[in-house]
């Protein structure tokens, strides 16, 4: 079917007068050909499944891509590939990170009253359906594709890789990276099974350059993750088994935010006050996310979640975690305070509960930290329970009494943020540009389907920028016109423009000081109908998309002048054929699902 494509005037215009556009050139990152081989080899060949960038290489001191030409392969992007939906999350320490009673594990209708109860989809049966048959084969070591076969088989669904680092990652049964060091190392975890007695030996363990010395509290690493390192310090969290009312089919954790250093010892962190490992089914958790250490080496600021005690009840917020070295690089001793980021707690001041969870996802060298909140359920605001995302301009503070850290949730900034927005943060760079994935429209969500979800990069510009305008990362927010953009736009037009419309960025997971992006793409082969945001692909026909793992290289010299908003076409038009099956659904998890 031929189909008539409305571009607006004006973006013809800018088309046609623009030599050079674009910021950014899309590079696809190929599957390393040992995972591939993996998946072909317990799977069968021209199996589909996606590949998902989720972590960028960082730059050395002074790399500025905007500034200087930078190759394909100047920077590393780690890559996760799927065979399924994940049943629940591989990176969380809770599922969804709410359901701290672990009562969603127990069968179906809980995830799917889950479902419910926290996003109010009209979906919410086929939403559980697919998350616990995942769940299921996780757990019988069944294939992903066929849950009722090969029990014991334990074939992987997630598969982790280093692009240009062979040996980086080591793949076991299922397998996360959050973060890569500067010289191309993997930080994360994953699953090991043995394949001897057929079980799932553990969920979650860590890999990371220096590993958590057990010593004799080895039960303490059974379920640990790590998220973040710079060479000095890894921080994760630590977890041991602690039973509830939920606890007779399945084994449940708590867990603690921790730090260890070069020796692999670990520092474990309390607690808010007064919260004990259980509270009424409900098991105390805490976790961190990132971190950055005073020049002097002797305050670590760190970012996460914690467990805080409410009006009499637990709850997993945001907040800052202060920890003062008695002596510099040293975790011996260290005197560790804590600050919740106010206005994301869980109860505000009128003990009327808002956010059912919040946590800080990444903080820069300027001390500005981004984090997410996500609505409850029963707490809608236009039609839907959003993750919003926010930013706290300085999260320093000599001790919790004498500061009140607040967010700037990004929906006061307007532009592609609405008053309903939500979505998931990426990472943020010592340039204050921050990237993610968020909503790009505000259909209700509440007896409807998920909002559709783009990559975005937001420069954020901190009150350091209005004290010190000199400042190199508040110069570079002026290639972005000082706003917030959804990717795609920023990937149009130009003489990168017929290579880059092949790709429609869905998600970004990370960002480095040079400005190169991991993103995740889904990807029509020698381009999309038009160069509209929502073009088809080859009319629509057959499987001709598929998810892949990207990067997107800034393109040395340009400005905010060359930004062509991509157009929309207004033509109603209809798929052709099956489209992607299970990943079409795939793609909604991944643009509409991914509150965690």
């Amino acid at each position: 079917m031929n189909r008539s494509i409305k571009l607006t005037t004006l973006a013809l215009a800018i088309a046609s007068a623009t030599a050079n556009a674009a910021l950014y050139r899309v590079v696809e990152v190929e599957v390393a050909s040992d995972v591939a081989a993996t998946i072909s080899g317990q799977y069968g060949e021209n199996t589909p499944f996606e590949a998902r960038g989720v972590a960028i290489q960082p730059s050395a001191l002074g790399e500025n891509c905007f500034q200087t030409s930078c190759a394909d392969d100047s920077y590393a992007a780690a890559v996760e590939t799927r065979i399924a939906i994940p049943g629940f999350n591989y990176r969380e320490e809770v599922a969804f990170n709410n359901d701290v009673t672990f009562y969603d594990f127990l069968d179906e209708d809980h995830v799917e009253q889950y479902c419910l109860n926290e996003l109010g989809y009209a979906t919410c049966d086929v939403w559980a359906d697919i998350r616990w048959n995942t769940w299921v084969s996780e757990l019988r070591g069944s294939s992903y594709l066929n849950p009722s076969e090969d029990v014991g088989s334990f074939h992987s669904n997630s598969l982790a890789f280093v692009e240009g680092f062979p040996s980086a990652y080591v793949n076991e049964y299922n397998n996360v990276i959050n973060s890569l060091t500067i010289d191309g190392k993997a930080v994360g975890n994953q699953s090991v099974a043995d394949l001897n007695t057929r079980e799932l030996t553990t969920r979650n363990t860590v890999v990371a350059p220096v590993l958590p010395t057990p010593g004799a509290d080895a039960e303490a690493f059974f379920q640990t993750r790590a998220w973040k390192a710079d060479g000095t310090y890894t921080v994760g969290s630590i977890s041991r088994e602690q039973k509830n009312d939920n606890t007779d089919e399945t084994t449940t954790y708590i867990s603690r935010g921790a730090i260890w250093g070069e020796d692999g010892v670990v520092a474990e962190l309390p607690w808010g006050a007064s919260v004990g490992a259980e509270d009424d089914d409900r098991l105390s958790q805490g976790s961190l996310r990132d971190f950055i250490v005073s020049e002097d080496g002797s305050t670590i600021y760190s970012v996460g979640y914690n467990t805080f005690r409410l009006d009499g009840n637990n709850y997993l917020n945001a907040a800052v975690m202060k920890g003062s070295l008695p002596a510099a690089n040293s975790l011996t001793d260290v005197a560790w305070v804590f600050e919740i980021i106010n206005n994301t707690k869980s109860l505000d001041n009128d003990d009327d509960f808002v956010y059912s969870n919040s946590r800080l996802d990444s903080v820069n060298q300027n001390l500005v930290a981004v984090g997410s909140a996500k609505r409850a359920g029963r707490v809608t605001q236009d039609g839907a329970s959003p993750n919003r995302l926010f930013v706290v301009d300085n999260i320093a503070f000599d001790a919790p009494e004498d500061v009140t850290l607040n967010a700037r949730f990004f929906s006061e900034f307007g532009g592609i943020f609405f008053p309903s927005s939500g979505g998931e943060i990426g990472g943020i760079n010592n340039y204050n540009e921050i990237v993610g994935t968020a909503d790009t429209d505000d259909v209700r969500e509440v007896d409807g389907k998920p909002r559709p979800q783009g990559g975005f990069i937001f420069p954020y510009q901190s009150n350091a920028c209005s004290e010190d305008p000199t400042n190199e990362a508040c110069d570079r927010n002026e290639i972005f016109d000082g706003k917030a953009w959804l990717l795609d736009d920023l990937t149009n037009g130009g003489e990168f423009s017929a290579d880059n419309n092949q790709f429609r960025i869905i998600e970004a997971s990370d960002i480095n000081d040079a400005g190169v992006i991991s993103a995740t793409a889904v990807m029509c082969e020698g381009g999309y109908d038009s160069t509209a945001s929502n073009a088809l692909c080859q009319e629509g026909r057959s499987n001709a998309e598929k998810v892949v793992a990207v990067k997107l290289i800034p393109i040395q010299g340009a400005t905010s002048e060359n930004i062509v908003v991509r157009s929309v076409d207004n033509t109603r038009s209809e798929r052709k054929g099956a489209g992607l099956g299970w990943l079409a659904f795939g793609l909604l998890a991944l643009l509409g699902l991914r509150r965690r």
